[in-house]
């Protein structure tokens, strides 16, 4: 819906690989991929209706190690059930950024989901970000506590975000406190070369 795809749309699909898995190519891959009109592309999973067996852990391993000879940052967005193939993705991760928001619930759960997936507060590879962050709720304090580790950076709460998404759009590119904050979080994820822009 973010990348303003409609349910009525015809788009290439992870599970479109299935059928070529034992001989997956840079340009199958290449094929299935979404190109955006804001100069990324994306692996769509397929809708839930069309989600089989036949989409493993195997296929997203292929497929990550494909996308990462061929581009500069492959960044996989993980569903919150953490099934075989969510697994695998996160497995392969240099890095996972976790997403919670302040509330109390919300920390638990990122709390007992970096113990199931063994990213305790000594491991380099987990970064907690603070979505909608906001005045008027848990202090970074009690965040550090309930976590065991210190947030790495926040999203401001902004209306922006809901009314882009609401009619399937991103953020304009030059987007004040939400887009401000990610593109800061993601020059810090991915520096800029000297001189780049």
């Amino acid at each position: 819906m973010a990348l303003g795809l409609r349910p009525d749309m015809q788009v290439r699909t992870l599970a479109d690989l299935v059928p070529v898995s034992e001989e997956l190519a840079p340009e199958h891959l290449d094929d299935a991929l979404h190109r955006h009109a804001r100069n990324f592309s994306a692996l769509l999973a397929p809708p839930a209706s069309e989600f089989s067996a036949d989409v493993t852990g195997g296929l997203v391993r292929a497929s990550v190690a494909l996308l990462v000879g061929t581009h500069d940052a492959v960044i996989l967005h993980v569903p919150r059930t953490l099934d075989e193939v969510a697994l695998a993705g996160l497995r392969m991760a240099d890095e996972v950024l976790l997403v919670t928001t302040q509330d109390l619930f919300s920390l638990y759960g990122a709390k007992r989901t970096m113990w199931q997936l063994q990213l305790d507060a000594t491991s380099d590879r987990c970064r907690i970000l603070i979505n909608r962050f906001g005045r008027g709720q848990p202090a970074p304090l009690d965040m550090d506590r309930v976590l065991g580790v210190r947030p790495w950076g926040a999203v401001r709460f902004d209306p922006a975000v809901r009314r882009a998404q609401d009619v399937g759009e991103l953020l304009p590119p030059r987007s004040r406190r939400a887009g401000r904050d990610v593109r800061g979080l993601a020059h810090r994820l991915v520096p800029l070369p000297r001189g780049g822009g």
